[in-house]
């Protein structure tokens, strides 16, 4: 039971809660039927017993002798297992950011009107107006409501501390064939470290990618980690700052420093502490087309409760990503709870994983 227990705390990153439930359910059916097998076994015999039927010739003495502290083990562990998932359960669901499937004429409306860009058109053309964004709901069920189902979800780096009882640093990233991340080709630009390279590290153990990390806040030089991994003291901004520590710079920077201008760009990691904003902001504004060599953008999203403003920047923001081709794979609310706060009487977090990708073949 404890097995299926973890197993299911792992697929629950993949947003199959239904399927983590049924495994549990059936699991526990099982441990139950056994348990009732004997407790009926048990009253069987109890009733010979009292009409003065001897038991079975295959019933040995000390199966008799055992049958009570039998009867009371099988008693405490039925408690035992309702216990255990009663508390995994909370565990599971409290972490769990459920999608909605609204049929709020706000999607419609957009889903309507939305159409693929084109390869060869100028992004920085598409005429792109989200939708006006009428309260904080609209916004976290935005990042809730999965529109591009992954076949072979696959989680990348993480640990589990000592004193937690989840992941910290895992990424998720979809590897069905339409988007060909093909080992020893993969190319990803992950920024934002913060002394956990367990993505990075393993991204280039299991897939052999090409990883150009980047943190300027960890007081490391720019190095080369590994054959797969370079890692450099730059931080991801709206503006360039490249003499002054910290060195800050901006995407397109970076890409042409790198020389990845027309690189195709397997998977884009974002974990900077709000700096997302910054992202998003130059090169929406600024240079949009460089999106169209990004296959997948995985993204920490911070917004704190009282930001309103800075929720409807993001809410902006990610209806350009739709208008550009990218929807919404992957969600996660972050698991610790002191971030979780009370709004509009639904349970929020400052900060939420959220994974995008394009629809198309690549």
């Amino acid at each position: 039971m404890a097995s299926v227990l973890w197993t299911c705390s792992v697929t629950s990153h993949t947003r199959e809660p239904k399927r983590c439930l049924q495994v549990i359910c059936q699991t526990l059916a099982a441990q139950l039927f056994d348990i009732f097998s004997f407790v009926d076994r048990v009253g069987d015999m109890l009733h010979q017993k009292t009409k003065g039927i001897a038991p079975p010739d295959d019933v040995t003495f000390a199966q008799r002798r055992a049958l009570p502290l039998g009867f009371l083990c099988g008693v405490l562990a039925g408690f035992t297992v309702f216990s255990l998932v009663h508390q995994h359960l909370q565990t599971l669901l409290s972490g769990l950011h459920v999608r909605h499937q609204t049929q709020d004429p706000v999607w419609r409306e957009w889903e309507r009107d939305w159409r693929a860009p084109q390869e060869d058109e100028d992004w920085g053309r598409i005429n792109c107006t989200a939708p006006q964004m009428r309260n904080a709901d609209d916004y976290y069920n935005l990042i809730d409501r999965h529109q591009l189902h992954c076949e072979k979800p696959v989680m990348v780096g993480g640990q589990l501390l000592p004193d937690r009882t989840y992941f910290s640093g895992e990424k998720w990233m979809c590897m069905d064939d339409r988007f060909r991340v093909e080992p020893g080709r993969c190319v990803v630009l992950s920024f934002g470290i913060g002394e956990d390279f367990s993505f990075d590290d393993d991204l280039d153990k299991r897939f052999q990618c090409n990883v150009h990390a980047f943190d300027p806040t960890i007081r490391k030089p720019t190095h080369r980690r590994s054959p797969n991994v370079m890692f450099y003291d730059i931080g991801i901004a709206s503006y360039d700052r490249l003499h002054t520590k910290p060195k800050m710079a901006r995407y397109m920077t970076i890409l042409k420093l790198l020389q990845l201008e027309n690189t195709t760009i397997d998977y884009l990691k974002l974990d900077v502490e709000g700096f997302e904003n910054h992202f998003f902001r130059d090169v929406i504004r600024h240079a949009p087309n460089l999106l169209k060599n990004v296959k997948q953008i995985g993204v920490e999203v911070h917004v704190d409760r009282d930001a309103s403003i800075m929720r409807q920047k993001m809410w902006a923001y990610f209806g350009y990503l739709k208008c550009y081709g990218f929807k919404v794979m992957f969600s996660e609310i972050n698991p610790v709870t002191k971030l979780r706060f009370s709004l509009r009487n639904h349970e929020r977090s400052c900060c939420y994983e959220v994974v995008w990708a394009r629809e198309r073949q690549w």
